[in-house]
């Protein structure tokens, strides 16, 4: 199982059975997606505060129009009673008028902190990856944090990068 690591601001999309791992949510959002006619799985880091950022939109739109998922879902980083913890309203808000704009399907929203995605013979999960079915800790991770946006690899493991890393440089 292909088993990628995604960062602030980016997202990424593969076929198969896949696992995307994303960083720590404190104040961030995970948007991820599944498309269950082309078996293509997404996930995007939505960095605090940076929903209505030009460059985000056109992330947002661009991953959504590649992916077209057929099932979405929003993970919102949960408060956990520090300052500044817990992604914005805003943040929120904005995310479910971005996907009603985009004409797609309504979203399962959830709270967490350490989460993934995982599509695994054609079953899509989000949360927590303990709680997952077959969430393999120890396969071999594709950390994308310094790759550039772009299309990699051939065949049935091809994968697409959106974004850049914005924990490292914020645009």
């Amino acid at each position: 199982m292909r088993t990628f690591y995604i960062q602030q601001g980016q997202g990424v999309m593969a076929r198969g059975d896949v696992q995307i791992k994303t960083a720590t949510l404190y104040s961030c959002s995970l948007v991820a997606g599944y498309n269950a006619g082309s078996g293509y799985c997404g996930g995007y880091h939505l960095s605090s505060n940076t929903i209505d950022r030009p460059a985000v939109q056109i992330e947002l739109q661009s991953w959504a129009a590649i992916l077209r998922p057929t099932a979405l879902v929003f993970v919102h980083a949960r408060s956990m009673g520090w300052p500044g913890d817990g992604s914005p309203q805003e943040d929120m808000d904005g995310l479910l008028h971005w996907a009603q704009g985009q004409t797609l399907p309504a979203p399962t929203v959830q709270d967490g902190v350490n989460v993934a995605s995982q599509v695994l013979g054609g079953v899509f999960s989000v949360g927590a990856p303990a709680l997952m079915p077959a969430f393999d800790f120890g396969s071999p991770v594709l950390n994308l944090q310094h790759q550039l946006a772009g299309r990699y690899g051939w065949g049935d493991e091809q994968y697409t990068i959106l974004g850049f890393n914005r924990e490292i440089d914020d645009d």
